[in-house]
């Protein structure tokens, strides 16, 4: 069969937390590993001619290759894509039916003729052979159709066409999923895929002739993966702890059985379970149940509705997270964007943005001080904080201020000027992570002036109210000003939109109008009320803007979030002149640690 190699599938955890009863799809790709094919064998004589000019009477052997595509999307990523934990290899005993059509009939007797893998000692690739003592040749003009995986007495209508062939194998009674797929090896038999194509000449062989064979799924794969809240600890050099009794979930490993759209599932080694469905045209809905074996609970969910039905290829998942938190088991957790910030005795304490929550709020939500917006280390780009180690996160602070402007309306020296550039361009303002050493730049350049600088000398009046505790001294930078790579994470990680996905940007900003301010602003507060310090408007119907540390020329980069009464769908990431009217231009501290 072929075997799924399932490891602990990194996950995005930004994507939203489903209950036991609101299981949302997302995304999750499937690895299939290539597999070479050499068919080895005889055929009969009904073809004459072997070539192209059809007069060479030496025979070419046919050589067989097969890739097949992974399980795809279900619908467009909005966050950092989902880590892929899962690969398929073939196992030796895997087969294949393979099927040759010329002029619309059975060619060569090649009709459900079985091929087998014979596995190899790497485990990714090995040969395909028919029938002892027989060998397969290559005949001009027949082309093939194949299927996995093989099942006796399968048969086509030569006379379709190719299209038609395949949706016939799809539609054929004998090669449907079935109603259990409890152990692997019913799993794998349901795992419907066709493939066709025409051999091609092998460049480094004239004797030879390459047929190569791309299989796509014909059904869609459903995977549950039943969570339970668990004790959290801290990987190897994480630069943190965690606050007493933090719990997030993870998969729990307390599950016996499942059943997802009534359909009894196979359980993976990563502890997700599996089913194989036909495709739907209309909308549907992912459905079922499983049983813990630690108190033989029974945990039923229902996801929400897919409207487009379920595709053919793609894949849909769904998080059951059970509210009674697992007692007996913990997990080694990475640190995320989304989790919440404290300032421990003598270290930065952490509790998990997906934790499990006491009436909405985080516990002590009163004492946290920042979430985090990133800490991918190939975000972590500051010179002046990794130089200081400060190199695990960057830290979105929990207060704010408005009514003050950047500064002069000049080119400052002292920072770079950084313009937007092209989504390809690893030298645009995306990727200036730079807010502590651009606000230290600024601080240090105007301290006997800094007045000039409103929104900085509201930074210094900040430094001196909220001092970094001492037994953190070394442990976390001082607070700076975010710059517009810092903002971008915010929209990204905390507000599950790119910019690059805004509809009216321009060669200068990111903007929207088409309800993105919307959707980001909930997504983003409906997080922060987790600790009760949500992004504010502060006064009612008026636009509010963030200033970022980062400059483009004369003008400085700010986040700008519509109002009702303009537009309450506006959001930007641009660059607008330094002293611009303050109104809402807002003041948030951030730091690094």
């Amino acid at each position: 069969m072929a075997t799924r190699h399932l490891g602990n599938a990194g996950r995005d955890r930004n994507n939203t937390i489903k209950t036991d009863n609101h299981a949302i799809p997302e995304i999750y790709n499937f690895l299939f590993a290539l597999g070479s094919i050499f068919a080895t064998g005889g055929c009969t004589d009904e073809i004459n001619t072997n070539n192209d000019s059809g007069t060479d009477p030496t025979p070419a052997v046919l050589v067989v290759r097969a890739t097949a595509t992974d399980f795809t999307g279900a619908q467009p990523l909005t966050r950092t894509p989902v880590e892929d934990g899962a690969a398929t290899r073939f196992s030796a005993g895997d087969a294949i039916g393979l099927f040759a059509i010329e002029n619309g009939v059975i060619a060569d007797g090649i009709n459900n003729i079985k091929l087998t893998y014979s596995g190899a000692t790497d485990g990714a690739a090995g040969n395909w052979e028919p029938q002892a003592g027989t060998t397969l040749y290559w005949y001009k003009d027949v082309s093939y159709v194949a299927y996995y995986p093989y099942k006796a007495g399968i048969t086509i209508d030569a006379s379709q066409t190719t299209e038609q062939i395949i949706a016939s194998l799809a539609a054929n009674a004998s090669l449907q999923p079935v109603a259990d797929q409890s152990d692997a090896d019913k799993y794998t038999a349901c795992d419907l895929m066709t493939a066709n194509g025409t051999p091609v000449n092998d460049p480094g062989n004239p004797a030879r002739k390459i047929l190569t064979l791309h299989f796509k799924h014909q059904f869609a794969l459903l995977i549950l993966e039943p969570q339970a809240y668990m004790a959290c600890l801290v990987p190897a050099d994480g630069g943190f702890i965690y606050r007493t009794n933090s719990k997030a979930p993870a998969t729990d490993p307390n599950v016996k059985s499942a059943t997802i759209n009534s359909v009894n599932a196979c359980r993976m080694s990563d502890g997700t379970y599996r089913v194989l469905v036909q495709p739907t045209a209309s909308a549907s809905q992912i459905t079922g149940s499983y049983l813990t074996s630690t108190d033989n609970k029974k945990v039923s969910f229902n996801g929400t509705s897919i409207s487009t039905g379920l595709a053919a290829g793609y894949c849909y998942k769904v998080d059951v997270i059970r509210p009674t938190p697992n007692t007996t088991n913990s997990v080694v957790r990475a640190l995320a964007p989304g989790d919440f910030v404290f300032h421990g005795t003598n270290c930065i304490e952490v509790y998990p943005g997906n934790g499990l929550l006491e009436n909405g709020k985080i516990p002590d939500y009163n004492d946290a001080v920042g979430v985090v917006v990133t800490c991918d280390p190939s975000r972590m780009t500051d010179a002046e904080c990794n130089r200081n180690g400060w190199n695990h996160a960057y830290v979105m602070g929990l207060y704010q201020e408005a009514d003050c402007k950047w500064g002069p309306t000049k080119a400052e020296t002292v920072i770079p000027s950084v313009a937007r550039g092209s989504m390809g361009n690893t030298n645009g303002a995306q990727f200036d992570m730079n807010g502590y050493t651009e606000s230290e730049a600024i601080l240090n350049t105007y301290k006997n002036e800094i007045s000039n600088y409103p929104v900085f000398d509201k930074l210094n009046t900040f430094r001196t109210n909220n001092p970094v505790p001492g037994e953190l001294n070394n442990k976390r930078s001082q607070w700076f000003i975010g710059s517009v790579g810092q903002w971008f994470d915010v929209l990204l990680n905390l507000g599950g939109r790119s910019p690059w996905t805004f509809m009216n940007s321009t060669s200068d900003d990111w903007a929207d109008t088409n309800n993105a301010r919307n959707e980001i602003w909930n997504a983003i507060n409906s997080h922060l009320q987790k600790a009760n310090k949500p992004l504010t408007n502060v006064t009612a119907n008026i636009s509010v803007y963030y200033w970022c540390s980062s400059q483009y020329g004369f003008g400085a980069w700010r986040i700008g979030f519509g109002n009702s009464l303009v537009n309450w769908n506006d959001i930007s990431l641009r660059a607008i002149p330094k002293d611009n009217s303050p109104g809402q231009r807002a003041f948030r501290p951030f730091f690094a640690f």
